[in-house]
């Protein structure tokens, strides 16, 4: 068996401030994948390109046959084999990890992104990113990687974008709170997606009855205050998104007395999109 590296040199979108000792590597080992992961901050190092500040180093190691030389040199290969996958889940934990421990030191939460993504390079700390490729201590390749996600504006958004703007909208809490779901959902952070996909009902169950001058409970939770809501409009929600809530909720309560457990992208999908059709219904007619 030959040894595989795979090194994401990643530049980052926020320079560092470093005062302490880095001089250690954080590593951790993948039993289910075969992958170790190294985590390595480039004290003074810049990357080229334009944006970027301090370089960090991300080297994904695991055993690899020579037959394989050829399929290591390509990204859906690195894929399958949960490289790019874990050092993804390695860079949002330790930006967790680093968040973590400045607030407990000083009760301030840094103003940067700390989430968990489905590759290191959409990672919304990264600016810039390639990764190299090296095969028993030879480099093979090396893939160039975006760190620009784009913000696309389709046909007929702008003119409603404009028109939003001028009536000085904003978007709604449980808007925002579906959407970051929807984020976390798609980047690989199933638990903070159910969290706020669950806060994205509530809130808007809530402002949906103090829109009417109801009063409820806030002790009161989402099936009293669906009942109510639908006692309001008159009409029942479909059964297909109450179960969908139903199991949101489920989810979300094994979550908080279980811990952290593993969760299928499609499903969270699934039931974020049954809060999306719920909030419709809503404050629809």
């Amino acid at each position: 068996m030959g040894k595989l590296e795979v090194a994401f040199c990643l530049g980052m979108a926020h320079p560092l401030l470093i005062m302490d000792n880095i001089s250690r590597c954080a590593s951790v080992h993948f039993p289910e994948t075969g992958n170790t992961v190294h985590f390595e901050v480039r004290e003074g190092a810049r990357m080229s390109e334009e944006g970027a500040f301090d370089t960090v180093l991300l080297v994904v190691e695991r055993e690899c046959d020579p037959g394989d030389r050829d399929a290591a040199q390509t990204y859906a290969k690195l894929k399958e084999w949960g490289v790019v996958r874990d050092a993804a889940k390695v860079l949002g934990r330790v930006l967790g990890f680093i968040r973590d421990e400045d607030f407990l030191r000083s009760q301030v939460v840094g103003n940067y992104p700390a989430v968990v993504s489905e590759s290191p390079q959409s990672n919304p700390a990264v600016q810039t990113a390639r990764a190299d490729v090296i095969l028993d201590g030879q480099t093979v390749t090396t893939m160039a990687l975006t760190g620009f996600p784009s913000i696309g504006i389709g046909p007929g958004v702008w003119d409603r974008v404009c028109e939003r703007l001028e009536r000085k909208e904003d978007v709604p809490a449980y808007r925002s709170f579906l959407l970051d779901a929807y984020y976390f959902a798609t980047s690989g952070d199933p638990l903070r997606a159910v969290v706020m996909a669950c806060a994205a009902w509530d809130t808007a169950l809530r402002q949906f009855l103090l829109s009417k001058g109801l009063k409820f409970s806030r002790r009161d939770g989402v099936h009293s205050l669906r009942e109510l809501a639908e006692t309001t409009k008159g009409t029942f929600l479909l059964r297909p998104f109450t179960d969908a809530l139903a199991q949101l909720t489920l989810t979300r309560n094994k979550l908080l007395h279980e811990g952290k457990k593993d969760m299928a992208t499609e499903d969270v999908v699934e039931m974020i999109l049954a809060v999306d059709e719920s909030i419709i219904w809503l404050f629809g007619p």
